[in-house]
């Protein structure tokens, strides 16, 4: 079973928002049952809240099913129990590497580090631009979907 988990600064937007996408593309591609998905944060302020209701408003308006979403810090349990680890920024593999007092954490890369145009998704907390931050990471999980499907 391949394990991947999400990671942004919260996990109230663009983590979980990636954990219930990519579990509706796994599901239409017939592949739920190979993957354990989940999705984490890194900012210790917002642990334990819910995710945010204009990033559930995206989900729902594309049709993506979620669960009640409680926010969670990510914890090096979570580095060695999963394959992937896929963060949304560079500045969150930074705080990855700091809190984990590492140079190289290779497991953990961007979402769009697996695709041919690298880049950030930029944080909708800030830009409040949520169906921009839905399309980046539906875009970024079909091009890290297509390494699965060959």
């Amino acid at each position: 079973m391949t394990k991947v988990i999400f990671v942004c600064l919260g996990n109230v937007c663009r983590s979980p928002m990636a954990e219930f996408m990519f579990k509706k593309k796994l599901q239409e591609a017939g592949l739920e049952s190979s993957f354990l998905v989940s999705s984490a944060g890194l900012d210790f302020s917002v642990n334990g809240m819910k995710m945010d209701p204009r990033a559930e408003a995206v989900l729902k308006e594309h049709e993506v099913n979620f669960t009640p979403h409680q926010a969670r810090i990510f914890t090096l349990a979570d580095y060695a129990a999963n394959d992937y680890i896929l963060a949304m920024e560079t500045y969150n593999l930074i705080l990855l590497k700091r809190r984990f007092s590492s140079r190289s954490l290779p497991k953990a890369k961007r979402l769009f580090d697996y695709s041919s145009s690298p880049h950030d998704i930029l944080d909708p907390m800030v830009t409040k631009d949520f169906k921009t931050a839905y399309d980046e990471i539906d875009r970024g999980l079909d091009e890290f979907l297509k390494q699965f499907k060959k």
